[in-house]
């Protein structure tokens, strides 16, 4: 962010950042993919992961942030089409570079848990990505899992949008609670 601030205008800001992709593993690339899983519910797991990295590579051009964003939609996409995303994590991580798959590996195991591991903040895409997943693998219905995110603390934004795009694709509309929904496509009527 200090160096996006810290540039004349756009185009140097993305040059800056391209100069120092270590740091731009953000979660944002992986919090937008999920128009992708819809859009591709139809092609390979490889097409898919290729079409959430080039959306991630626009504004974070670490390859980490492409490879979550790739995860996620993958992930999403696989819910969606009925199979039970969580348990084809391994799977999914077959198709990333050793490198990330070791990183994503780890966060992504089963017995991971929030605040055991000594891992950067959850606005990162790995912290993000892995307490979404955790959410998923440990509570049973929709808004469970999207509390359970929001309870995590720090950027509970990201995590519950991720977390709640895996759990939609899981328990479909019918799981999201009608009071919830009420607020999103109508509108409050005060007397």
């Amino acid at each position: 962010t200090s160096r996006a601030l810290s540039a004349n205008d756009r185009f140097a800001a993305a040059r800056n950042d391209a100069a120092h992709p270590g740091r731009s593993a953000s979660n944002g690339a992986l919090m937008r993919t999920w128009a992708i899983a819809l859009a591709y519910l139809g092609h390979s797991t490889k097409e898919v992961m290729t079409a959430a990295r080039t959306q991630a590579s626009m504004t974070h051009f670490d390859p980490a942030a492409g490879w979550g964003a790739a995860i996620g939609t993958e992930l999403c996409r696989r819910a969606i089409l009925g199979g039970d995303a969580i348990k084809q994590i391994d799977d999914v991580l077959s198709y990333l570079p050793n490198d990330q798959r070791i990183r994503f590996s780890e966060i992504l195991s089963p017995d991971w848990a929030p605040g055991n591991h000594d891992e950067p903040s959850n606005g990162s895409v790995w912290t993000c990505l892995a307490e979404a997943v955790w959410a998923v693998r440990n509570h049973s219905n929709y808004s469970d899992v999207v509390t359970a995110a929001i309870d995590l603390g720090g950027d509970t934004d990201t995590v519950a949008c991720v977390a709640g795009a895996l759990a939609g694709a899981t328990y479909g509309i019918q799981g999201i609670p009608s009071r919830w929904m009420t607020y999103i496509n109508g509108s409050i009527n005060t007397p």
